[in-house]
């Protein structure tokens, strides 16, 4: 996940704070799942 990138947009206002924090979660879950799928 790019942060960086993200919260630069947070900055400029392009993206709801609440929104990328949501989709900020939303990717750690995904990889998260990614992870346990390949030690499994």
């Amino acid at each position: 996940v790019a942060v960086g990138a993200g919260s630069d947009l947070v900055d400029k206002g392009v993206v709801d704070r609440r929104e990328w924090a949501e989709l900020e979660r939303r990717a750690r879950t995904f990889v998260d799942g990614v992870h346990q799928g390949r030690s499994a």
